[in-house]
């Protein structure tokens, strides 16, 4: 079994680790272990802050200090996809660049070209790969629920074809009204 917890470390790198933290349990059939995950959102989510914002190369040096310093095993690189600024993309890969074992998620759109330029941008770490994806309601042909399964489908198999590692997430897809 596995969880994950979000970490967002901007402000806590010094003199944090999580190097060697796991949870340790035992049922009464078979004995087993568990093992804590941090995903780190720092380089994503502080940015959102007002007037914040990484150049390509201090991701990179947050990466690198995330991987090395603190021992994250996952850290969100940001959103990927056809409408990513090349300022945002060179920041994904300076970061591929800066690290070499956390795994690096990209958070991208459903459609195929969404899903093909995350791929590319994590060039150079397809073993570490990871993507989160979100389908809107532009990327599901309409309110009719087979076809909205077959697009989630297709979408999910892509990723997978693509990426080590890949998370659905529901948000719009059940919503009554097709927006």
């Amino acid at each position: 079994m596995r969880l994950m917890l979000s970490l967002h470390a901007a402000s806590a790198l010094r003199g944090v680790s999580l190097r060697g933290v796991s949870l340790r349990g035992a049922t009464t059939r078979r004995a087993t272990t568990r093992r804590v995950e941090f995903f780190d959102t720092t380089l994503r989510d502080g940015e959102q802050g007002a007037r914040r914002t990484f150049t390509p190369r201090s991701k990179a040096s947050i990466a690198a200090r995330l991987e090395r310093e603190v021992g994250v095993d996952v850290i969100d690189a940001g959103m990927i996809g056809t409408q990513t600024s090349p300022h945002d993309l060179e920041g994904v890969r300076r970061i591929v660049r800066a690290t070499d074992r956390a795994r690096l998620n990209v958070l991208a759109y459903g459609a195929r070209r969404e899903i093909d330029a995350a791929a590319r941008a994590l060039r150079g770490a397809e073993d570490r790969g990871r993507l989160s994806l979100f389908l809107r309601p532009d990327d599901l042909r309409g309110a009719d629920a087979a076809a909205q399964t077959r697009d989630v489908r297709r979408a999910v198999a892509r990723a997978a074809d693509l990426f080590p590692e890949t998370q659905q997430a529901a948000t719009w897809i059940f919503r009554g009204d097709g927006a």
